[in-house]
């Protein structure tokens, strides 16, 4: 039984992941209709107080999700507001970039603000000259990813550094012990920037859904991957 409900549960995380189904799920309708009624002008939200994250987080990831859906859903204002806080960790000023690429804002001092934070191992750490940590380096290359950013130099040794710090068992996390968030983020980045071939993560499904074990190697590090891109989009080989 737990297994069924497993492989179900894969198969409908990656129909939900394809916006072409989107239509077929009033929820989702309904979901972003409510989520459309709570930026305020500020930059704000009218639930934050509510959310169990940093109101950075909430923020941005409501902007950004928002922005994707539709290029007219946000005030102005309430952008500029979001991209004018004062938290400045690695992980803010990415979400803040990653907001910026998506609704077409000037991006210049905040990615400037990120490359000064490299470090000579190519990885990036929570603040300018902190040691590299997978999940500040994984934020980085997501925004820089969306802003395009034209160092290729740069972003080759961010990505070295991860593969680096991929542990044996093909997850991600500090001390060669794999975990679930450094191994999520750390996937995306990888993702975002193709290192993941289409055909590993094709192999990831299939043997999901022939109710291979998860966790095991290269299966779970192509995880992420798949269920967000190529599972959704049917790209199997």
């Amino acid at each position: 039984m737990y297994r069924f409900f497993s492989r179900l549960g894969f198969v409908l995380i990656c129909l939900f992941a394809h916006c072409a189904v989107a239509a077929s799920f009033p929820e989702i309708t309904k979901g972003l209709g409510w989520l459309a009624g709570q930026p305020r002008g500020d930059g704000t939200l009218v639930s934050e107080q509510l959310s169990v994250g940093a109101l950075v987080q909430a923020r941005a990831e409501s902007f950004r999700l928002l922005q994707q859906q539709s290029a007219n859903a946000l005030p102005a204002t309430a952008i500029d507001a979001l991209l004018a806080t004062p938290e400045d960790n690695t992980e803010f000023v990415s979400r803040k970039t990653i907001v910026a690429g998506v609704t077409k804002r000037p991006s210049a001092s905040l990615v400037a603000l990120l490359a000064q934070r490299q470090n000579t191992d190519g990885g990036f750490g929570p603040a300018r000259d902190y040691q590299s940590s997978v999940v500040d380096t994984a934020w980085a290359l997501l925004a820089l990813r969306a802003v395009s950013y034209s160092d290729t130099g740069a972003i080759k040794r961010a990505l070295d550094y991860l593969s680096t710090h991929n542990n044996s068992d093909g997850g991600f996390g500090p001390g060669g012990v794999s975990a679930v968030f450094h191994t999520s983020y750390a996937t995306m980045a990888l993702q975002a920037h193709s290192l993941f071939p289409r055909q590993v993560c094709g192999a990831y499904a299939r043997a999901r859904l022939a109710g291979a074990p998860s966790e095991s190697g290269q299966l779970w590090q192509c995880r992420g991957q798949c269920r967000s891109r190529a599972c959704a989009r049917g790209q199997l080989d």
